[in-house]
């Protein structure tokens, strides 16, 4: 009986180490701070719109950061290839990232 009891201690104790290591994980490791936008969305339209004026391509995806409100629009290139077109929140050209 005793080591029964000590057996569910044991397994009570490392199930709890192994939650609280998870939890920390998830609280220290960072999240994605990209967040998709609907791209028929006004702003993300002219976000699109500024990104196709600076180089050609059909459009993947619009996200908005989270952390500082810039812009990250992705555009596929004929031959496959993506451009990814940072703006910031006036929509200004900040990089443009080449796959």
């Amino acid at each position: 009986m005793a080591t029964t009891t000590r057996l569910r201690l044991r397994a009570a104790t490392v199930l709890g180490a192994a939650l609280l290591v998870v939890a920390l994980a998830f609280a220290v490791i960072p999240s994605e701070d990209d967040q998709p936008v609907d791209p028929e969305r006004p702003d993300a339209q002219r976000a699109i719109a500024t990104a196709r004026s600076i180089v050609d391509g059909e459009l993947v995806d619009v996200r908005i950061d989270t952390d500082n409100g810039k812009w990250e629009v992705t555009l596929r290139r004929d031959d496959g290839g993506e451009h990814e077109v940072e703006l910031t929140r006036q929509l200004e050209l900040l990089r443009i990232d080449y796959d």
